[in-house]
């Protein structure tokens, strides 16, 4: 259990004990205006090699427009490293600094945060949705590396 599990249980806290509207988002198709957006893995979606694609640049044009709208924006990633150097300036990193069965210990701006994990239903149910959408995305990475491979024998 690691960085998507925690991101569940901070959604679910804020969905159980706020009025907010939020979204867990594992794609970009996912997104939308709400109070907190949570957005899983998302250095995989833009990633700093990726920098002057055209996602990445619409990505931050949107994130400038909404940061009114949207005044909670919480992001997994792998690595806050792998993340474009434009999207990390619109977050602080909160690095997990410990875990037990019960809970998250992470650290935001020198506090530490106490997370609860999800529920087991919720978090399974989380899991399939997650599961389908990165099997899907692999697919399409796939096929764009074999477009590629095709382009360069030409």
């Amino acid at each position: 259990m690691g960085k998507t599990t925690c991101l569940r249980g901070m959604y679910e806290e804020i969905k159980k004990h706020t009025s907010y509207s939020t979204i867990f988002a594992y794609d970009v198709e996912d997104i939308d205006i709400c109070d907190c957006l949570f957005l899983d893995d998302f250095g995989t979606k833009f990633n700093k090699r990726d920098f002057a694609t055209v996602q990445n640049k619409e990505f931050m044009k949107l994130l400038q427009e909404v940061r009114t709208n949207i005044p909670i924006i919480v992001s997994s990633s792998p690595s806050y490293l792998l993340l474009d150097k434009d999207f990390r300036t619109f977050f602080n990193p909160a690095p997990i600094l410990a875990k037990n069965d019960k809970m998250f210990i992470v650290s935001l701006m020198g506090k530490k945060l106490y997370v609860k994990h999800p529920t087991d239903k919720f978090n399974k149910q989380e899991r399939l949705k997650e599961n389908k959408g990165r099997k899907e995305r692999f697919y399409k990475h796939l096929d764009t590396i074999k477009q590629s491979k095709e382009k360069k024998k030409k």
